[in-house]
């Protein structure tokens, strides 16, 4: 099944026969670590297995979880995720708050670079553990509004990223914003398009007067 996410080519999502566009920033909502795991390990696989380039966000301190679970589902690529010219691994602490704290603004210069390196292909394909804004890190207030204003980064560009936020831990209404910042969401291996969607009003109501990411 397509769902049409842009105006860009195509690609495989590698659970439920989908297939989206490229140039898109979706969340994905699960309430078991089996819904979790199924999610993270088929989309990222089907992206290493076409080629493309992947970088995967883990809430956990090291990567050596997700590099045992990804030999053991799929040992023909076992050594992929040792391949930095394939696999990008990162902290959430890494690639979120380094400093210890959340700086929206201080991940510009990432996110360009982020886009520089898809334009040039072949595409880069992501996931995001969204659980260390549960962490009381300074400036987590302020994840919505930078939820919202990351949607311009994907324009015009082969790049897809998945923010996965788990149900059990998160509150109704930071799901319900997460549903207004993110055009399409996956839960229970089903793509959504989200009737609440508006990133812009979430800008405006947050009062922060960002300039343009891009």
């Amino acid at each position: 099944m397509h769902v049409h996410t842009s105006s860009q080519g195509r690609l495989s999502l590698g659970f439920g026969g989908y297939t989206c566009n490229w140039g898109v920033h979706m969340c994905g909502l699960y309430d078991s670590d089996a819904e979790r795991d199924d999610l993270v390990y088929s989309y990222l696989h089907q992206g290493d297995v076409d080629g493309e380039k992947i970088r995967y966000y883990h809430a956990d301190p090291t990567p050596d979880r997700f590099k045992r679970e990804y030999a053991r589902r799929f040992p023909a690529e076992a050594s992929h995720p040792d391949d930095p010219g394939r696999f990008t691994l990162l902290s959430s602490e890494q690639r979120c708050y380094p400093t210890g704290r959340f700086e929206p603004l201080a991940q510009d210069p990432k996110l360009r670079a982020f886009r520089e390196q898809a334009a040039g292909g072949p595409g880069i394909r992501g996931v995001g553990e969204m659980d260390w804004a549960l962490q009381g890190v300074p400036g987590t207030e302020y994840l919505l509004p930078y939820e919202a204003r990351l949607n311009n980064l994907f324009d015009g560009v082969p790049a897809l990223m998945i923010c996965i936020y788990d149900l059990r831990r998160f509150s109704g209404s930071t799901i319900m914003g997460v549903l207004r910042t993110h055009r399409f969401s996956i839960s229970r291996g089903m793509i959504v398009e989200n009737p609440y969607y508006d990133p812009e009003r979430i800008l405006a109501e947050s009062g922060l007067g960002w300039p343009p990411l891009l």
